[in-house]
Parts: structure tokens; C-alpha cells; sequence
């Protein structure tokens, strides 16, 4: 289940439906949306290391309310977005815990 807040911040109530540790599900204006984040590279579930990223990218958004600043949308439909936790830039923690490739912005 995942309820929205006020404009550009969501509460993500439930684990994350994704592929990999570099997407996430919110519901947004009672609108389920997926968003890509911005910037960073995760292996995919399949790949070596991808269910780690799936569970460290888990960890830091379980029932937490994010901030959501879309960037653009990818090829899929995806918002692609930085996503902040509090203080905690997500991609930031994520390349910290090694769970994630920092990328070029526009790749």
C-alpha cells in the first residue's frame, strides 16, 4: 500500500516493487508511479549483487516519507528523479553502502 503527501513528497507503506536497488513505487495523487533513481546504476535482481541493492534501496524508503523531484521520464515511463529520506540523499547512501554505481546524470 503506498499514500501520497503533500506535493512532491510521497510515503512509500509497503517494500518497493522493482527490478533493482534504482527503482522504486509510490503512490502519488491516489496514482500508482514508478520512478527511476536519478543517476545511479544498480545490478538488476538476476545479476550478481542485485538483491542486495533491492534490499539496501528497501531499507532506506520502507515506510518513510520521501521527497521526489522529477528530473525527466525514461524510455519505460518511469520518473526519473533524486529521491531524498529526511536528510538522506537515497542514491548518495546507496553508492556509500556499495550497493549502487554512480552514473553520468544523463545516461
Amino acid at each position: 500500500m503506498f499514500v501520497s503527501g503533500p506535493e512532491g513528497r510521497c510515503r512509500n507503506l509497503s517494500s518497493p516493487w522493482s527490478e533493482a536497488g534504482d527503482s522504486i513505487a509510490v503512490l502519488r495523487d491516489v496514482k500508482g508511479e514508478q520512478i527511476h533513481l536519478w543517476g545511479i546504476d544498480c545490478p538488476d535482481k538476476n545479476q550478481d549483487f542485485g538483491t542486495k541493492a533491492k534490499h539496501a534501496t528497501s531499507i532506506l524508503i520502507f515506510a518513510k516519507v520521501m521527497e521526489v523531484e522529477s528530473v525527466t521520464t525514461d524510455r519505460y515511463g518511469r520518473t526519473v528523479a533524486p529521491v531524498r529520506v529526511g536528510d538522506t540523499l537515497v542514491k548518495e547512501e546507496l553508492i556509500r553502502q556499495e550497493a549502487c554505481l554512480g552514473v553520468h546524470p544523463m545516461l
